[in-house]
């Protein structure tokens, strides 16, 4: 995952951008990457079109507003 290689360099994520291609992942998948996001100091999450709405939600009701 990009995050843990970017976290190598500096544990302060500011910013992750861009699409998660999870537009047709089911419910344990889209669990899957929010919590594999968890450990991370993430300031801000971006996703984009791709991401799918459902990931999105899930993204949302972990970070608060995206």
């Amino acid at each position: 995952m990009i995050v843990a290689e970017a976290a190598k360099l500096d544990s302060d994520i500011h910013l992750v951008i861009g699409g998660f291609h999870y537009v047709d992942a089911d419910d344990a998948a889209i669990a899957g990457v929010v919590d594999a996001l968890e450990p991370y100091a993430i300031d801000f999450i971006a996703p984009g079109h791709c991401t799918g709405e459902a990931t999105f939600a899930a993204l949302q009701r972990a970070y608060g507003d995206l």
